[in-house]
């Protein structure tokens, strides 16, 4: 199931980026300066890289146990998953504190942003809901695992959340891949 389940999702995601390549990409002009401070554009990038460095590992030793081994995460893989999967967390978070304003579809969810950043800061449509769809994907990942950590559920609560926290992790995989690729067909302009 979760094989077949991450083989339409791959699909799927190669699926929208060649549409999107092939019928839907327009030439963009450059946007400006989204007006961060300069101290918080450098957080946000770092964050964003680890979250990136966090990501890919997390993918790695979930996917692997359970598309080439056909087995849950045990032992020392187990343990740098979970070690890995608060850094994730915690970056995720700060890149969404520290980019909102950015990825903001209208001026109103902007109301006390400074002017010069609630401009059009050259995002499109495409990695605005991705962004927020990495946000919205992100609890049940995150909460379904933590939640299952404690003793709140009988076998089979432990069992769904275990399945719920794959098939996040699955959509998270696409919604992400999916956002990355918005950002590297349209780069935001840092200044």
């Amino acid at each position: 199931m979760f094989k077949m389940a991450t083989l339409i999702a791959g699909i799927i995601t190669a699926a929208v980026i060649v549409f999107h390549a092939l019928f839907l990409r327009k030439p963009r002009t450059p946007a400006s300066s989204a007006g961060l401070s300069m101290r918080w554009d450098g957080l946000r990038k770092l964050c964003g890289v680890f979250m990136l460095l966090s990501f890919l590992a997390l993918a790695v030793t979930g996917f692997y146990a359970g598309l080439i081994k056909h087995e849950p995460l045990t032992g020392y893989l187990l343990m740098f998953h979970v070690s890995v999967g608060p850094v994730f967390i915690v970056c995720l978070t700060m890149v969404a504190l520290l980019s909102a304003a950015r990825y903001c579809f209208s001026g109103c969810c902007c109301e006390n942003v400074p002017e010069e950043t609630s401009q059009d800061t050259g995002t499109g449509t495409g990695s605005k809901l991705c962004f927020w769809l990495m946000m919205l994907t992100a609890l049940p990942l995150a909460l379904s695992i933590v939640l299952s950590m404690f003793n709140l559920f009988g076998t089979e609560g432990q069992r769904f959340l275990y399945d719920l926290h794959r098939c996040s992790s699955i959509v998270m995989c696409m919604v992400y891949i999916l956002f990355l690729y918005f950002c590297v067909i349209n780069p935001l302009r840092y200044k």
